[in-house]
């Protein structure tokens, strides 16, 4: 039976928990109120365990959510020294192929449906807690490395590019954890809210911080505006870090009535940078700790601030302590890409080591293909991808610098810039707009002519009803652009056929 003196860093951690708090609840499903307690939790990991001896594997996959019933998997993982992989259901078939053909492993992967599309063998029947699974077994297409597998593999989500398989040893995720706790003091009294799910990293945060505090975890996956409001409220939530996505579409209801997040202790906005009207009405009008991180899957947090009241909020602060940030190559005007110095580093990409080598400076930071900029004070701004910059009309625009203005115009809930290829000026800057029913197309445009420099005033403008999102909750910047140009090409050849 493990003890508090197991070997593995996370499994000990989360003893800690158990032993100190057995009968707590740790996780609970925001939906339907089910729950495990600690004690719960840990007699399930322990007899999960038995999967990896029964097929000999030395790793565990899992199409879609886990809920309540399979959760305790990531624990049975750190317990015995084997690997967890969290997989999107809502990855296309091809993609889910590609990523398990990549573990050098003989891996075990739980679904609810069945997925012939992915596998060539036929499934078994694996049953967890209340629950029966598809289990299908995996040889490795791969040798294996000499090292005992990672603890956790894990995609970038997707809006970066090209999706890599993340690698992190169980005393990094220790790291990580206990690097989130410290800056937000987290502890035990905490009930904390994520509505990120398990594939993307800000959900395992959640979970880890939550499950090695001994704080409580409701969780909400997918999101939805009505069913987080309601899980704040009903389990008195005290903490949570959300996509700025989820925040964009919360606003109306936190404008309203800014009460319904009364029960916080913090809130942490994260991922891309808040709305910062909606920053300077939250401090406001409420009274816990409002922050805003910078980071990224490879690094964790890399800045940090807490905002105070009187506060300029368009910043995403400084370097946290274990961190260091830089701008290189830093041009005449301070801006160029972020790199990240921490000692949070994942553990690299796996087997693909030229991608992390490229990725790290001879000196030890990673490129985080971010732009941005220092302002007077030393506190980080955020600008975009690399990727994200375009030209037009021969100079050089930052998206998130016509965003940001935009987004302070009344009735503006969420905005896109983005570039329009066109043959005399290179590319066009187009901006979408997703805004109240009352939202004035030239009054919007008369004050962006005021606001911003005549070369960065968007040449055409698009009201939409709805931007799409990643399954993670961010925006799919490249799902709405093919939307949006796509109908201007439809659009173009009804006029030619009409002339």
């Amino acid at each position: 039976m493990p003890d508090e003196n197991h070997s593995t860093p996370i499994w000990s951690r989360f003893y800690q928990s158990v032993t100190a708090q057995s009968k707590k609840p740790a996780i609970i499903d925001a939906l339907d109120g089910s729950s495990l307690t600690y004690g719960e939790l840990n007699q399930a990991a322990i007899t999960f365990q038995t999967l990896f001896e029964e097929f000999r594997i030395d790793a565990i996959a899992i199409i879609g959510e886990p809920d309540l019933d399979a959760i305790p998997l990531v624990l049975s993982c750190a317990l015995v020294n084997k690997c967890f992989i969290p997989l999107s259901q809502d990855d296309p078939s091809s993609r889910i192929r590609q990523v398990l053909d990549q573990i050098p492993y003989r891996t075990g992967t739980l679904s609810l449906r069945e997925v012939p599309e992915v596998f060539d063998s036929a499934p078994r029947r694996v049953k967890l807690g209340r629950k029966s699974y598809f289990f299908y077994l995996k040889n490795a297409k791969t040798t294996a490395p000499d090292l005992a597998p990672p603890y956790l593999l894990t995609q970038s989500s997707g809006s970066t590019g090209e999706p890599k398989l993340i690698a992190f040893a169980q005393g990094t995720k220790v790291r990580r954890t206990d690097q989130s706790i410290e800056l937000f003091s987290v502890t035990h009294q905490d009930v904390i809210l994520s509505s990120s799910p398990l594939h993307h990293s800000l959900g395992q945060r959640h979970l880890f911080v939550a499950l090695l505090s001994g704080a409580t975890l409701v969780k909400l996956s997918p999101f939805n505006p009505i069913a987080w409001l309601e899980a704040v409220k009903r389990f008195a939530v005290s903490f949570a870090i959300p996509v700025s996505t989820h925040l964009k579409i919360l606003r109306p209801e936190l404008e309203r009535d800014p009460s319904v997040l009364s029960t916080f202790r913090c809130l942490v906005a994260s991922s891309a940078t808040a709305d910062a009207d909606l920053k300077a009405r939250l401090l406001k009008n409420t009274d816990f700790e409002l922050w805003e991180i910078y980071g990224m899957t490879e690094t964790a947090c890399a800045t940090a601030v807490r905002f105070s009241k009187t506060e300029n909020v368009s910043h995403v602060g400084k370097a946290i302590s274990g961190t260091n940030i830089r701008i290189s190559p830093d041009s005449e005007e301070g801006q160029g890409e972020i790199e990240v110095l921490s000692d949070c580093l994942c553990d690299g990409y796996l087997n693909n080591d030229s991608l992390w080598e490229s990725s790290i400076t001879e000196d030890g930071y990673f490129r985080s293909g971010d732009l941005g900029y220092f302002d007077d004070n030393e506190n980080l701004v955020f600008l975009g991808r690399t990727t994200e910059s375009f030209e037009s009309c021969g100079l050089l625009i930052f998206p998130a610098e016509i965003e940001r203005v935009a987004s302070k115009f009344p009735g503006v809930r969420d905005c896109v810039a983005f570039p329009i290829p066109n043959e005399i000026f290179g590319n066009l800057i187009a901006l979408a707009v997703l805004g109240d029913a009352d939202l004035g197309r030239r009054d919007l445009l008369a004050y962006l002519r005021e606001e911003l420099s005549k070369n960065k005033v968007p040449a055409q403008l698009f009201i939409q009803q709805a931007f799409p999102t990643l399954p993670s909750g961010k925006l799919d910047k490249h799902k709405l652009m093919r939307e949006i140009l796509d109908g201007q090409a439809i659009l173009s050849k009804s006029a030619e056929a009409k002339s």
